[in-house]
């Protein structure tokens, strides 16, 4: 299989290996499989067997599907645009015995985050060449990688698609990790819902929801919705009544 430069999409063939101009074009830049962009590999001049070393042999996939829908890209364009640089409170609704509600502080950011939406850059690969891309991605980026005091931000926004069961078990995964998955609803009409809003104020945003992933745990308002382990089609059929399902019939 040809091999192409990363910084010249140059087609290289074995052929060329041999050549003395092509060889040292292809050692001047990094070089992948034609058709499989994330195998690195290096050209290797074996005489009568001339190829390419590939250096990493997984070929990543995707995990899940997209929702493709206006309101959809329209509200992640649109939470891109508010949250970029800005330092984000996160808050949830808590309820006490009388279902008095009032709201609770989860996570501050502190500083300005980056955020990243649904493309490349919110690509997010795990150890048997799996990779999910999210909505919306924010991140200190003044560190290297998320730690409890600076997590990363995950954000789906759901409108008629729900994550598939392996999205949600990656998602799960990917929260035990110093990462705090939030789900954001919304309808072909409207940009927020009854489970979350945000507010833009002077030195920083408000974003309130109703439910997320934190270390694992699935939450809706502060309280753990399932104490069930594992994460076989039990699990997450009930996750998905409880976290997806409900709210889909519910959001105004």
């Amino acid at each position: 299989m040809p091999a192409i430069g990363q910084e010249t999409n140059t087609i290289f063939y074995e052929r060329d290996i041999f050549d003395p101009t092509k060889y040292g074009e292809m050692k001047s830049e990094p070089l992948s499989l034609k058709g499989d962009t994330d195998a690195i590999v290096v050209p290797v001049r074996k005489v009568g067997s001339p190829h390419f070393r590939a250096l990493s042999t997984i070929k990543q996939t995707r995990v899940g599907s997209a929702e493709d829908n206006k309101s959809h890209s329209d509200t992640i364009e649109m939470l891109l645009r508010k949250f970029q640089g800005k330092r984000l409170k996160l808050l949830t609704y808590i309820f006490d015995e009388k279902s008095n509600k009032s709201e609770q502080v989860l996570f501050d950011t502190k500083v300005d985050y980056q955020w990243w939406c649904d493309s490349d850059a919110t690509k997010i690969s795990f150890g048997d060449g799996k990779y999910i891309r999210p909505d919306l991605c924010g991140r200190d980026n003044k560190i290297f990688s998320a730690n409890r005091a600076s997590r990363s931000i995950v954000i789906e926004v759901v409108n008629s698609h729900i994550p598939e069961h392996e999205t949600l078990c990656r998602l799960r995964e990917l929260s035990e990790k110093n990462h705090i998955i939030l789900f954001y609803y919304i309808s072909d009409s409207r940009k927020s819902s009854q489970f979350n809003n945000f507010k833009c104020l002077d030195k920083y945003i408000e974003l309130r929801i109703s439910f997320c992933i934190i270390d694992g745990k699935f939450f809706k308002n502060g309280e753990e919705v399932s104490q069930l382990t594992g994460q076989d089609v039990a699990w997450y059929n009930n996750i998905k009544s409880r976290f997806f399902d409900y709210p889909l019939t519910q959001k105004k």
